[in-house]
């Protein structure tokens, strides 16, 4: 499924590895990046397209959400969730075994936004 392109709909994927990315956009025929890249985006090349992507309308999929570093995510998120666009974060349950010890910042909860859902 074209999920990137279906109806219209604007469509951005985001994890926190380039392998993740090239799989998640192969899956869902959407244009998927990292977190990272993005995040650089943001602090340096704020008028890059994949900084663009991101509006109001703008379906963004976090995935393997879990394996992000809190900062990045959270800024990330905040950024989407403030033009207007909708996230969603995906991570596979249950944790890999150990996954938890090195996560930066704990667990993942939700972030109290009408427009962001975790899944």
């Amino acid at each position: 499924m074209d999920r990137g392109r279906a109806g219209g709909l604007n469509a951005v994927g985001l994890t926190p590895s380039a392998a993740a990315a090239a799989a998640l956009a192969e899956a869902t025929g959407m244009p998927c990046e990292t977190l990272a890249k993005l995040d650089h985006d943001l602090a340096h090349s704020p008028t890059s397209d994949l900084v663009a992507a991101v509006r109001a309308g703008t379906l963004v999929e976090i995935d393997k959400a879990g394996m992000a570093d809190t900062l990045t995510l959270d800024r990330v998120i905040a950024y989407a969730v403030d033009r207007g666009a909708v996230v969603r974060t995906w991570q596979e349950d249950p944790w890999p075994r150990g996954h938890r010890a090195h996560l930066a910042g704990g667990r993942l909860e939700p972030r109290p936004a009408a427009s962001c859902v975790v899944h």
